[in-house]
């Protein structure tokens, strides 16, 4: 009964004599994520290579626990999807969180370099946000936003 709650929470349905319930629960999924995210932090390497490694581990996991228990179908779609939201989302996290982990910002710059140069900054500005605040990123104390802004003029 507890892997088959687990594999609710990853979106698998699961029958139950003669009903099938489908009904996510939130928690599990959290929980799970939460787990992953945790272990990705405290003993992955920060690489794109650790990254895939996990989130296949986890496919392979949550998919093998649904066909052992009887899945089958589109039932085994959903758990794979369910598996790479949940593994790959908290492999995702858990990574970047890490000291030696690019910053969310460079990495922005990387894979979104066709963006114009304002959007980059506001995205570099918001990752920055809780390390400090650099050159032309000012927090504006009125709105609470963080946004590229002229030096103050005063008359």
């Amino acid at each position: 009964m507890a892997g088959a709650l687990w594999l609710l929470g990853h979106g698998v349905p699961v029958a139950v004599g003669a009903a099938t319930i489908t009904v996510v629960p939130l928690g599990i999924g959290a929980l799970a994520l939460f787990t992953t995210y945790v272990s990705a932090k405290r003993s992955a390497i920060a690489s794109p290579a650790a990254v895939v490694s996990g989130a296949v581990t986890y496919l392979l996991a949550v998919v093998g626990s649904a066909a052992a228990g009887g899945v089958r179908g589109s039932g085994l779609a959903l758990a794979a999807l369910g598996a790479l939201v949940v593994g790959g989302g908290g492999m995702v996290l858990g990574t970047l969180a890490q000291p030696e982990a690019p910053r969310i910002g460079d990495l922005a710059e990387r894979a979104f370099g066709v963006v114009p140069a304002v959007a980059r900054l506001g995205v570099r500005g918001e990752a920055s946000r809780s390390r400090r605040c650099s050159g032309s990123v000012r927090c504006s104390p009125r709105c609470g936003w963080w946004r590229a802004v002229a030096p103050p003029t005063t008359s």
